[in-house]
């Protein structure tokens, strides 16, 4: 079989399971929270769902999702005996194929990139949210009501709870698709905080309809908690089964909720899965925000202390760092040594072959300059071919047998530039620290740099040491 063959049976088994998990969903929606009629639920989850499907497989999913609606659809709207049932179980899967592609093209113009920050929030529910659910019940109620399924004194109030329950399903369901989508890595600490703030959510929801319904409310730190501290999937999963517990348990006892009317206890309870999911989900975006400029400085950071070129410190890197050393080594009475490196003749070599080959050999020195010091020690390029190396607690003696390694592991590097073999030396200048003769990091880089100068003008490839 072709590679477009198994593509396309691929995407084909996919677009099943999606409208597998479309009609599952549903079923298991009418039976959590019935408001009447027996296909409508609380909490409409297959409105995310079939969001989630467009968005994953295109308008190829459009008929899935027809079927799929069709088939849940069909036993609450076959309770009459009407040879109209399967009209008006097609006017009402059509209505929620329309209103999934709809919030779909909404998504794209209003969002293209998704949900990312937390100002985001606002339009998805109004406009992804909201305007696609109002015109699916304008669509749905009139259909009811010709199919004798709802009195006219109850359609203004069907309306209203099919906004709501269907925007509640899309503003639930495709923030959790989304996230797992790119799952993100979590530490075995992480995993072990996430569920346990998971098991909590679960008791109090569970202690709230049981024992005392205030713990209801002890489920807003517990979710905002996990929205900041875990990662985006295990936030929504929380959330996403905490509303399920919620809804199941309140559609045979509405505890918590209760108000003597049923009317002010749907809202009242619909109020508070509303507040939890933009709780989490607002939550969650912030963080994520938060934690994207602090990466986002944390690059420039980078970039500004680091050369480019080989990936060692700079300058304004080095001199803070030669600071510190100097107090720490005063305070605690312990030497440090500092070089300073120039790769001899370089200048020549970079006229004679070009800027590309002297990158080139910049790199493999570093590499091998790196390779040649300890973890504590502190190299960084402080412009051209010059390189600085700091050597916490090493005398001298001890950072110049660190320097002989490096020049003797140069000796050995292999490089030829346009055919030609070239040999790379260095000159070092070198300088213990001793309080007493250096007040400033700028008096102690004078000093290494005169050994150095003194060690290229005595003929280069040499080291010029000051105990």
């Amino acid at each position: 079989m072709s590679d477009v063959g198994w593509v396309f049976r691929y995407r084909l088994l996919w677009l099943i399971a999606g409208a597998a998990v479309y009609y599952i969903s549903a079923r298991l929606s009418m039976s959590t929270f019935s408001l009447g009629p027996e296909n409508l639920a609380l909490v409409w989850f297959p409105a995310g769902i079939g969001l989630a499907m467009i968005k994953f497989f295109g308008w190829r999913a459009l008929p899935f999702i027809f079927i799929a609606s069709y088939t849940a659809n069909l036993p609450g709207m076959s309770i009459f005996d009407s040879a109209t049932n399967y009209t008006h179980t097609g006017i009402s899967a059509a209505a929620n194929t329309f209103e999934s592609a709809l919030a779909y093209y909404l998504l794209c113009r209003v969002l293209p990139d998704g949900m990312r920050r937390f100002a985001d929030i606002l339009p998805f529910l109004v406009i992804v949210c909201l305007i696609p659910t109002a015109i699916n019940a304008s669509l749905l109620v009139p259909n009811l009501l010709w199919g004798g399924y709802i009195e006219l004194a109850d359609a203004k109030w069907l309306w209203m709870m099919l906004v709501l329950t269907n925007s509640l399903g899309i503003l639930i369901v495709y923030p959790l698709i989304s996230a797992f989508s790119r799952i993100e890595p979590m530490y075995v600490g992480q995993m072990a905080r996430c569920f346990s703030l998971f098991i909590i959510c679960m008791g109090l929801v569970y202690l709230a309809f049981t024992l005392f319904s205030g713990f209801i409310f002890l489920l807003f730190p517990a979710l905002l908690f996990l929205a900041v501290q875990g990662r985006r999937g295990t936030a929504y999963v929380a959330l996403t089964l905490t509303v399920c517990m919620v809804v199941a348990l309140a559609s045979h006892d509405p505890g918590p909720f209760a108000t003597g009317d049923i009317t002010e206890t749907r809202l009242m309870l619909l109020t508070f899965l509303y507040t939890i999911a933009i709780l989490v989900l607002g939550s969650e975006l912030h963080q994520r925000e938060l934690m994207s400029t602090t990466s986002a400085k944390e690059r420039w950071r980078y970039k500004a202390n680091h050369d480019p070129l080989t990936g060692l410190g700079n300058r304004l890197l080095f001199m803070p760092l030669l600071d510190n050393e100097m107090k720490r080594a005063e305070r605690m009475e312990r030497p440090f040594s500092l070089a300073l490196i120039d790769i001899d003749n370089f200048k020549q070599i970079n006229d004679k072959y070009g800027h590309m080959p002297g990158d080139e050999i910049l790199k493999a020195f570093s590499t091998l300059l790196l390779g040649s010091l300890r973890d504590i020690d502190v190299a960084a390029r402080m412009g051209g071919d010059e390189f600085a190396v700091l050597f916490p607690e090493a005398a001298a003696t001890d950072a110049e047998s660190a320097l002989k390694r490096l020049r003797e592991e140069l000796e050995k590097l292999d490089i030829t530039v346009q055919g030609t073999p070239i040999k790379l030396t260095i000159s070092v200048g070198l300088v213990e620290f001793h309080p007493d003769r250096f007040d400033s990091a700028d008096c102690l880089l004078s000093q290494v740099d005169h050994l150095l100068y003194d060690a290229k003008r005595q003929g280069r490839d040499r080291i010029h040491a000051q105990h």
